[in-house]
């Protein structure tokens, strides 16, 4: 079986009040070296792939900036300034970024250092020239404004279009900077022996009620008479004991569809990579492997329980699960494609108990979906 179907025996040693010391290896210890989990690397971003301002700023130009204007002076600019109910008399028309005159433009350009060629060749290597920035539709060519005014056709002076043209560059400026990273992860996953990273762990525990384990759990799980876990005990946070709770009610719909299913807190011992977010290194808590039965397709899952008061500074995660199935596998391990199998990697929503009913439609969606 593609996970050694073997025992794992564990030891627990109590050090003080703070610590517990899991000890654990898996028998025979050949059959181990056939059992892989997939992890990408971090990479020096390769910036010559950024020919937009769309590889940045990925909705720039879904949307007209707005401009308001009272005896054709701007009041407001932005791409958020709608007519509030007291203006909602006033005319709507647009102005084009192509009928501005060039010199209104490039005025404004100079006016703001982050847009001089010298600095914008280094978020646009392949950029040959200002001019391109200006009119090519991958830049600013596209622009238009949505002009509200008390006219069909209002007048706006080139000084007025030059505060437009400025207010619609300092916007830019943040939206590049925001999103310009110097690394990334790579989308190719590649294998590591689990032999090579499973091994004698200490863990700093609280005394309650982590250090209990799931045996004082409420419900109670006995998680060394478990063959899908590969600990016979789990000290985590109760998210994580909660979310190892859940997982043992979808064991027997899973094994339907599964002949193999292994469960795997990871405890320090494999770190994923963002594609975005300056590629910066996770650690998910759980990893999950199966195998299903009719097509012998070997499934990863990323998974990470998540308090409430967290979800929010670790968004970036939770956004980085949700686009793993854009990941793709090394060709060749150790010179031989790995099992000569397909391999699939997912990684689902942080598990909170608050909101456990919408993880248990995407754990279905993913795991059980055709």
């Amino acid at each position: 079986m593609l996970f050694c179907l073997f025992n794992y025996f564990f030891n627990f040693k109590p050090l003080h009040n703070y610590f517990v010391q899991i000890r654990f290896c898996c028998s025979p210890i050949t059959q181990c070296s056939r059992i892989h989990i997939l992890v990408n690397k971090r990479l020096q971003k390769d910036k010559t792939r950024l020919n937009s301002i769309k590889d940045y700023i990925s909705n720039f130009g879904d949307t007209n900036p707005i401009l308001k204007l009272s005896n054709s002076a701007i009041v407001t600019s932005g791409f958020d300034e709608r007519p509030s109910e007291d203006e909602k008399n006033l005319i709507a028309s647009t102005l084009k970024l192509s009928d501005i005159s060039p010199f209104t433009i490039r005025s404004a350009i100079n006016k703001i250092d982050f847009f001089y060629f010298s600095n914008l060749n280094r978020y646009f290597p392949r950029l040959r020239s200002i001019h391109q920035f200006i009119t090519s539709m991958d830049y600013l060519g596209g622009i238009v404004w949505t002009v509200y005014s008390d006219s069909v056709l209002p007048k706006i002076s080139e000084y007025e279009k030059r505060k437009a043209v400025m207010n619609l560059l300092e916007e830019t400026k943040k939206g590049i900077l925001k999103n310009s990273f110097d690394f990334e992860g790579s989308r190719e996953f590649c294998p590591i022996p689990l032999k090579e990273r499973l091994g004698d762990k200490t863990l700093k525990v609280n005394p309650h009620p982590n250090a209990e384990g799931m045996r004082r759990h409420n419900p109670p799980l006995y998680l060394d008479q478990i063959e899908w876990y590969v600990y016979d005990e789990n000290y985590g946070t109760l998210e994580e004991m909660s979310f190892v709770v859940f997982f043992d009610t979808q064991v027997h719909a899973l094994s339907q569809k599964y002949d193999d299913i292994r469960l795997i807190r990871n405890e320090k011992a494999y770190h994923i990579y963002s594609f975005d977010s300056n590629g910066q290194r996770f650690e998910p808590d759980f990893i999950l492997l199966l195998r299903s039965k009719k097509e012998g397709i070997l499934h990863q899952v990323f998974i990470e329980p998540k308090g409430e008061h967290l979800k929010l500074t670790d968004g970036w995660k939770e956004e980085f699960l949700a686009s793993l199935d854009k990941a793709t596998l090394c060709a060749e391990v150790d010179g031989g494609v790995l099992e000569g199998k397909y391999f699939k990697i997912s990684g689902l929503p942080f598990y909170n108990r608050a909101s456990q009913n919408i993880f248990s439609e995407k754990f279905t969606e993913v795991l059980m979906g055709e």
